[in-house]
């Protein structure tokens, strides 16, 4: 950890930015001056239980220490440099449900999902969708049975598509659409995974949805799947 922290110090100071540490037993509190230069995009901010995070696009805190010290794979591959591990994280952490931080920005919830959805939509000047009791169960329900059957796919575990999951309650609505998201660590990493899939982005931002319904579960090997339904309710 030691040699970690030295690195990624001596990177950084490179850059322009100086640590000070406060703690020199744990350096769990540091005060970071940013001089000339910037690294990617957000600011850096001190945290009383890291040395500092970064503050990526997507709203989630960015570690490179930590991320470093719980992906030893990552930093034997690519190293200890802050820019890299940040751009692992965002390029290829994400889909391999890797960690930013200790506590990241959203739990693993449905509520989480939808506000982070409806955010996302008030950004680019969508209304939110109403969270729909209907759709909540069916997302959940379909959330469960991928999770337990360990697949990942727009069909239900007895072949049938995946829209039967409505029933009778599927007459509500003028149209549906599901996003499915697997081995995401939070609500902010699956958000964001559909986003840069044109398809799982063109469901979340459709203005002609006004109803949502979210689901979450966990598979026997840890995984997470995610499930989103949005629909037109008529």
């Amino acid at each position: 950890m030691a040699q970690i922290i030295h690195a990624l110090a001596t990177e950084l100071k490179a850059r322009g930015i100086v640590i000070k540490f406060v703690d020199v037993i744990s350096a769990a509190i540091a005060t970071i001056v940013l001089c000339t230069a910037q690294i990617w995009s957000p600011a850096l901010v001190a945290l009383a239980d890291v040395v500092y995070v970064y503050h990526t696009p997507d709203g989630d805190g960015f570690d490179p220490w930590y991320y470093a010290e719980a992906n030893p794979d990552v930093a034997e591959s690519i190293g200890t440099d802050a820019q890299a591990l940040l751009e692992h994280y965002w390029y290829h952490g994400i889909q391999e449900g890797r960690q930013p931080n200790k506590n990241t920005s959203y739990a693993v919830s449905a509520s989480s999902v939808i506000t982070l959805m409806n955010n996302y939509r008030a950004q680019n000047g969508i209304a939110a969708c109403s969270t729909d009791s209907v759709l909540m169960t069916a997302a959940q329900e379909r959330a469960r049975e991928l999770a337990d059957n360990e697949m990942f796919a727009h069909s239900r575990p007895d072949g049938n598509k995946w829209q039967t999951v409505l029933g009778d309650n599927l007459s509500l609505y003028v149209r549906v659409g599901e996003n499915l998201g697997r081995g995401q660590s939070s609500a902010t990493s699956a958000i964001y995974a559909w986003q840069r899939s044109t398809t799982h982005n063109a469901l979340l931002l459709n203005s002609n949805m006004n109803s949502v319904g979210v689901g979450v579960a966990k598979s026997a090997s840890g995984q997470y799947y995610f499930v989103l339904i949005a629909g037109q309710k008529r």
